[in-house]
Parts: C-alpha cells; sequence; structure tokens
C-alpha cells in the first residue's frame, strides 16, 4: 500500500482546517449588519470633501455646460462628492 509524503498530508489537513475555521467565521458574522467603511472618512461637512474650486480657462469653458472642477478630498468618494456638490 503506497503512502503519502509527509508534507502532502499536512498541507491537505492544514487547507481543511483553514476552509473549516473560514466556514466558522462566516456563519458568526451572517447575523451582524455593520457596514464598515475603512478607506472612506466619514465627511460631515461639505467643505471638508470639496476643499477648493479649480480656476482655470478649461474650468470657466465647462461652466457653460453646466460641469463643475474642484479640487476633493483625497478619501472621499462618488456619493460623498455628489452629496457634497449638492448641498
Amino acid at each position: 500500500m503506497a503512502t503519502r509524503h509527509p508534507s502532502i498530508a499536512s498541507k491537505a489537513a492544514k487547507a481543511k482546517k483553514v476552509a473549516r475555521v473560514a466556514k466558522a467565521k462566516r456563519h458568526e458574522t451572517e447575523g451582524k449588519n455593520t457596514v464598515e467603511t475603512p478607506l472612506s472618512k466619514s465627511f460631515t461637512d461639505p467643505r471638508d470633501v470639496l476643499l477648493k474650486p479649480v480656476v482655470s480657462e478649461k474650468s470657466y469653458a465647462l461652466l457653460d455646460e453646466g460641469k463643475y472642477t474642484f479640487v476633493v478630498a483625497p478619501g472621499a468618494n462618488k456619493t460623498q462628492i455628489k452629496q457634497a456638490v449638492q448641498a
């Protein structure tokens, strides 16, 4: 009867254990309704999102089309920028 190499057998056992632990963690967090925003900062004031307007010839040409240009905070996302412009 052939036996497996010890390192291959242990890798398979480790893979099964990792899958079992991941499944347990997934079941733990299923009932929780948490929203985490680690990358995007929570901006309460629109002035924190829109830092300053861009003043250039190109931006003045875009004003005729109803398009505005701003320098925005690096951590702001599209939704936050849209809400800040509308505010």
